[in-house]
C-alpha cells in the first residue's frame, strides 16, 4: 500500500455480544499488512465484555442500548463521525482470513477501479450443512444475484455515501443502498479473493424472524407485495433444489429439517411483506 493511502481509511465495526469472535477479528485487523486506518466501533448493549475488548483497540467507541439499534441510522451516524474518504464496514463477528485482506479490499478504490467492494464470506467450521450450501451459492460469482451486496464486510468511497445514505426505515439497508448507488452509476465490485469467516446457525424461530424483517423491508424498499402463490412457488423451488443437493451429498436424513427451514423462512417473508403493506395503510 502506498504512502498516499495513509490516513484515508475508516473501519466501522458494529458489535453486540460478539466476544467469541471479536478477539479474532480485532487481532486479524491488528496483523494486516496495511495498518494505517482508524477503527470506529459501536456496541449496542453487550453484556459479555465486548466493550472492554473494543476499548483496547480504539478510542472511538460509541455505546447505545439494544433497543436503539437499527442498521441504517447506526451506520449513517458512524460514517458521519468518521471523516476519512474511504469507509470499510466489518461486522465484529466477521474475521478477515489473511494479512492482506484490508489492502485487497480498498486497492480497487484507490486505483479508481471501483466505487465500492464487498468480499467473499466463508462459513465457520461449525456451520450447519444447509448454511454451508447457502454460502456456497450466495458467493459463487457464477450464481450470484445481480442485486446482491453485503455490508458485513465491504468498502466504499465516502463520497458515494454522501450521495445516498443508508435506508433508515427498517432492515436490508445494504441491499437498498447498493441498488440505489448502482442505479446512479456506481461501480460495485465483488472480490472473491479476500475472505472473512462469518456465518450463523439460526434456530427455526430466528429464521422466521429474519424472513419477517427482510420481508417487511422488501415492501418498503421494492414495494414487493405479499403473494401466497409467489411465496409458495419460491419456497417449493428452494425445497426441490435442497433435495437434489442433499441427495447428491448423501445427507438424506437432513431433508425434514431443511423443509422446515425453508418453510419458516418463506412464511416469515410473507408475513413481513404483509405487515409492511399494513403499516403503509394499504390493507
Amino acid at each position: 500500500m502506498s504512502d498516499s493511502a495513509r490516513d484515508k481509511i475508516a473501519i466501522i465495526m458494529r458489535s453486540k455480544n460478539e466476544k467469541p469472535y471479536l478477539d479474532e477479528a480485532l487481532e486479524s485487523l491488528n496483523r494486516q499488512n496495511f495498518s494505517d486506518f482508524t477503527l470506529y466501533a459501536i456496541d449496542s448493549g453487550s453484556h459479555d465484555g465486548s466493550q472492554k475488548i473494543l476499548r483496547q483497540y480504539t478510542d472511538h467507541l460509541v455505546e447505545i442500548t439494544p433497543d436503539a439499534y437499527l442498521p441504517g441510522p447506526v451506520l449513517n451516524m458512524m460514517i458521519e463521525q468518521a471523516k476519512e474518504p474511504i469507509i470499510v464496514l466489518l461486522n465484529a463477528d466477521a474475521i478477515p482470513q489473511t494479512h492482506t485482506w484490508l489492502e485487497n479490499m480498498v486497492q480497487p478504490l484507490l486505483e479508481n477501479q471501483a466505487d465500492a467492494t464487498f468480499c467473499r464470506q466463508i462459513p465457520r467450521p461449525d456451520a450447519h450443512f444447509l448454511v454451508r450450501y447457502d454460502y456456497e451459492r450466495a458467493f459463487d460469482p457464477q450464481k450470484m444475484r445481480a442485486s446482491f451486496f453485503s455490508a458485513a464486510a465491504c468498502s466504499f468511497r465516502r463520497s458515494l455515501w454522501e450521495q445516498h445514505h443508508f435506508y433508515e426505515k427498517g432492515f436490508s439497508e445494504d441491499i437498498e443502498w447498493a441498488q440505489a448507488v448502482r442505479t446512479s452509476g456506481a461501480r460495485i465490485l465483488y472480490l472473491p479473493g479476500p475472505r472473512v469467516e462469518h456465518s450463523h446457525n439460526y434456530t427455526i424461530g430466528e429464521i422466521y424472524h429474519r424472513g419477517y424483517i427482510e420481508g417487511e423491508a422488501e415492501w418498503y424498499i421494492f414495494k414487493r407485495a405479499p403473494s401466497i402463490i409467489e411465496t409458495s412457488y419460491w419456497c417449493l423451488r428452494e425445497i426441490i433444489r435442497d433435495l437434489l443437493y442433499t441427495f447428491k451429498k448423501a445427507r438424506v436424513w437432513l431433508i425434514p429439517y431443511h423443509i422446515i427451514v425453508r418453510c419458516s423462512k418463506h412464511i416469515g417473508l410473507y408475513a413481513g411483506r404483509r405487515q409492511g403493506v399494513k403499516n403503509d395503510g394499504k390493507i
